[in-house]
């Protein structure tokens, strides 16, 4: 199961939740009750959360941390989980391209229904990666530029030598060679990005676009999307 997590004007995250009918049951109902006239019980792992609070028929739970001391967070209990995934392929012109793919992402978090949870948005190659950034053109030339400052193609690379190379070995690969675009691809960090989702909606800045970048040559490609939630 989910819970939404809602603090006094922060952001909304969401983390898993443990209220199994098990634990509702080890509770012990409390004197107190809420300003809406809810029932507040005591839970028995007051590690995890201090409060259930069962509120217009709904069951929260209520959780203080140290670090976030006095901020009331509370977690709605939701239904079963939704898991949607989709894939979509391109061919790449190559050349560190970057194509902005957000609104493809949209489309797919709609056809999902999920409403609230996280979107992965996943490239399942290992020359190719998705980024969440500006999509605009100086800054595309300045990346360019300096990812070919930092890994120029036509330097030494031990992954380009057939004469040591063994492992993983790609026809294409032998004629073109590649090993800049893997050392990049590492710079790059991972393959994917998660972004929120709330309200049916990627929860990203005004500015920000999803990104898919190609560190090699044109090639067909392809990026998955996986959007779980409630």
């Amino acid at each position: 199961m989910w819970a939404r997590l809602d603090s006094n004007q922060r952001p909304t995250g969401y983390e898993s939740a443990a209220l199994t009918p098990e634990l509702r049951a080890r509770s012990e109902p409390s004197q107190r009750a809420t300003a809406s006239g809810g029932e507040v019980r005591n839970c028995a792992t007051a590690e995890a959360l201090d409060t259930l609070d069962v509120t217009n028929g709904r069951v929260w739970r209520r959780m203080v941390t140290p670090i976030l001391q006095g901020i009331d967070r509370r977690q709605e209990v939701r239904g079963a989980v939704k898991v949607y995934q989709a894939e979509r392929s391109v061919r790449t012109r190559g050349g560190l391209e970057v194509r902005d793919i957000t609104e493809e992402v949209r489309e797919f978090v709609a056809e999902s229904g999920v409403q609230d949870g996280i979107a992965c948005v996943y490239s399942p190659h290992t020359t190719c990666c998705v980024r969440v950034n500006e999509f605009e053109t100086g800054f595309l030339e300045d990346f360019a530029r300096l990812m070919r400052r930092l890994v120029p193609s036509d330097k030494y690379y031990a992954h380009d030598d057939w004469d040591l190379r063994t492992e993983n070995i790609c026809p294409e690969d032998v004629e073109f060679g590649n090993g800049h675009a893997h050392c990049i691809g590492m710079l790059m960090g991972p393959a994917s990005e998660s972004i929120p989702v709330r309200d049916g909606e990627l929860c990203l800045g005004t500015w920000q676009r999803v990104l898919f970048i190609e560190l090699d040559r044109s090639r067909d490609r392809r990026w998955l999307v996986q959007v779980v939630g409630s």
